[in-house]
């Protein structure tokens, strides 16, 4: 099954994770999962609309403060501009509701407790997978909770059936648009780590489906931080046509297009002043990754031609 990961960028080839510098903490658990009670149910073509919901109160994720999310079926996602969303996913397969009928398969939400310890719960109810096999099945529950004062937010995991052994790659994590490799979860689901994904194309994920009970939780560094607030191990300018780069260590520089396309490839010696044009390169976005194997690094640039 083919991972429908499209909206969250291929930058690279190879998946590289650090324990620092994530921004977040990840802690796992059990509990008694347990279905929402007379919660708000949401209604809509299944696959063609999205679910905009006002927050009951205001959550920071990453460094940006949010009002509203968007819920959809593949994911759901926080954002102020079409075009920059962080993202939140937790399930690597295309969910349908049952018959495509979404009074079978609802997404709904609740807000429980009381100022400041308020949680805002969204709940995918009977969720099913598009599969080859019809002989084979793939239902599964699923609920995300977000914490006021704190926020922490939480993947929780209820009853599934996957019987279909081709489906050994489930994938889970978050997107701050604004450093584009996202956030992971890697190993195994009974002992996960939290990493950081360069490429959506090679991240395999856990290879066995969360049990009923688990609970993965993510809680932002104290004080909350992202990587745009960490001091660089370099200076990194834009040009008119291009970048400048200098750093004191031997870095590896790749530079790929908005489609995940490896456009060059740099093996920077330290102490230089690199000067980089993009010649005989469309205008558009670009990204660059800054590896010197110590430290991990994204760089984007807009050219205009």
């Amino acid at each position: 099954m083919k991972k429908n990961l499209t909206l969250f960028l291929a930058l690279s080839i190879s998946i590289f994770s650090i324990n620092a510098q994530l921004g977040y903490t990840m802690s796992n658990s059990n509990t008694t999962y347990s279905n929402l009670i007379a919660p708000t149910v949401t209604h809509g073509v299944w696959a063609q609309e999205e679910f905009r919901i006002p927050l009951p109160f205001n959550f920071k994720y990453f460094d940006s403060i949010y009002k509203s999310i968007n819920i959809a079926y593949q994911n759901m996602f926080f954002t102020t501009n079409p075009l920059n969303s962080d993202n939140i996913f937790f399930i690597s397969q295309d969910l349908i509701p049952e018959n495509d009928d979404t009074l079978l398969s609802p997404i709904s939400y609740q807000t429980s407790g009381t100022s400041p310890n308020r949680i805002f719960k969204i709940e995918y109810k009977n969720m099913h997978a598009v599969l080859q096999d019809t002989s084979e099945k793939f239902v599964a529950n699923y609920q995300v909770w977000f914490y006021e004062t704190s926020n922490k937010f939480e993947f929780r995991f209820g009853p599934n059936e996957v019987t279909d052994l081709n489906f050994t790659e489930f994938i889970m994590g978050f997107i701050d648009f604004d450093n584009a490799p996202y956030l992971g979860v890697s190993g195994t689901a009974a002992n996960p780590t939290l990493v950081r994904v360069v490429s959506a194309l090679t991240f395999k994920g856990f290879s066995s489906h969360p049990l009923s009970g688990q609970v993965y939780t993510f809680t932002p560094d104290a004080p909350p931080t992202s990587i745009s607030n960490i001091a660089k191990p370099y200076l990194f300018s834009i040009s008119d046509e291009g970048f400048h780069f200098k750093s004191s260590e031997k870095t590896a520089l790749s530079i790929y297009d908005l489609n995940g396309k490896l456009i060059d490839s740099i093996q920077y010696e330290e102490g230089q002043i690199l000067t980089y044009k993009f010649t005989n390169c469309p205008s558009g976005l670009y990204f660059v990754n800054i590896n010197s194997g110590i430290s991990f690094n994204i760089e984007k640039t807009l050219i205009f031609k």
